[in-house]
């Protein structure tokens, strides 16, 4: 069973809680990926039953590259119990292998299918201790502040339909007055395209309940509530 802490559409927070009495109670691995909403969940107080919730999981996806501000490539997975992974996947020759000590450091290249490994945990171990986990949680809660800013902008808009938010994601599309329902996907498809060749902002088209959505995702630090307002103006002069 897969659950999700954010979902990379729309943000959406699957009710941990329920989900892990019921898989717990029969005995079912339950993975959750958390690969760009997890270190919400992980670090806020607001989402403290989600962490808690997260203790009891099998297993949890990461990706650094995403809300910990790491370049890519940087993805982790977190094992309640490393056995079965290293039984599904090492493949250690007789030349190599050891009776096991205490001492012996893990051998991460048992745990997946890749051999060689990059040091990808440099840059992750520098970006946290240099940040800190109380500026992480600082630095995420404010992209969130600017997603909910971007939220109430899109809310006083008579132009502008909000489809979905969650975390610091908002989904919405651009809908001019008079233009007909049917036009609405193809124009808001155009639209992604023509922001993103302007290069004020990035934005990205998604579908939301079946239709086209501009998809607004908040996880550079440096993005600020003017930003927001900028974004719809963006939006209004290409459209």
């Amino acid at each position: 069973m897969v659950a999700s802490v954010g979902t990379v559409n729309t943000g959406a927070v699957d009710p941990l809680g329920a989900i892990t009495d019921v898989f717990a109670a029969h005995g079912v691995w339950l993975h959750v990926d958390g690969a760009y909403g997890g270190p919400a969940g992980l670090l806020l107080p607001e989402l403290t039953e989600v962490r808690e919730q997260l203790r009891r999981v099998d297993s949890l996806a990461l990706d650094p590259h995403k809300w910990f501000y790491v370049p890519v490539a940087a993805g982790l997975v977190l094992l309640r119990d490393d056995a079965n992974a290293r039984d599904a996947f090492s493949l250690v020759p007789a030349y190599l292998q050891a009776e096991p000590s205490a001492d012996e450091p893990v051998w991460f290249s048992e745990y997946g299918l890749e051999q060689t490994r990059a040091f990808r945990a440099l840059k992750v171990w520098a970006q946290v201790r240099h940040i800190g986990f109380g500026g992480y949680r600082e630095l995420i809660t404010r992209d969130i502040a600017v997603a909910g800013v971007l939220r109430t902008l899109l809310e006083g808009a008579d132009d502008m339909e909000l489809l979905a938010h969650g975390l610091s994601i908002v989904c919405f599309r651009h809908r001019p007055h008079g233009m007909p329902p049917g036009e609405l996907d193809e124009h808001n498809r155009r639209l992604a395209v023509e922001l993103q060749r302007d290069g004020r902002a990035f934005i990205a088209s998604t579908v939301v309940g079946g239709v086209t959505a501009l998809r607004a995702c908040i996880v550079n630090p440096y993005t600020t509530s003017a930003d927001a307002a900028a974004l719809l103006e963006a939006v209004r002069a290409a459209g």
